[in-house]
């Protein structure tokens, strides 16, 4: 493949993957788009990275699978693309992941736990519950990382 032919096909796959997220933020995200690996880092006892490392990984099984089939060829075109789109997306999301951490932009992170917490305890459930321990677990680093004091209503410990 010549260079220009390739850089086609870069430019074409960069526009798929912008057009995805932009539409998978309408679908999954709220003003955060990394809310979803922040909750399942909450709920999980991760770091949001860890967490989408864990979603990741499905779809690099899954890339690994076709790559390794005996007759690739059998894959449409269509199905190919939304395999390396998927994949490119997980990068591109975990880059927005390593930038807040190395930014230091917790306050989201802070927000998100808050509310998960505030939803548990409208529910009835306090420390001791091990789905509320864990997100209590995520608040206290995210605090101390943050340097706050620790909020009195959360102060269970």
């Amino acid at each position: 493949m010549n260079a220009v032919v390739f850089n086609h096909v870069i430019d074409v796959q960069l526009k798929r993957c912008t057009d995805v997220l932009k539409t998978k933020a309408g679908e999954y995200a709220t003003h955060d788009r990394l809310h979803n690996f922040k909750v399942a880092s909450a709920l999980e006892n991760v770091t949001p990275e860890q967490a989408l490392a864990g979603m990741m990984a499905k779809h690099t099984v899954s890339v690994y699978d076709m790559c390794r089939d005996k007759d690739v060829d059998r894959f449409s075109l269509d199905l190919w693309n939304e395999k390396i789109t998927d994949s490119i997306n997980y990068l591109l999301l975990l880059r927005g992941l390593v930038e807040e951490r190395q930014n230091g932009a917790t306050w989201e992170n802070l927000d998100t736990i808050r509310e998960l917490l505030d939803e548990k305890r409208a529910q009835g459930i306090r420390h001791g519950d091990l789905s509320y321990d864990k997100i209590l677990v995520n608040y206290i680093y995210v605090v101390e990382h943050l340097g706050l004091e620790m909020e009195e209503k959360y102060n269970e410990r």
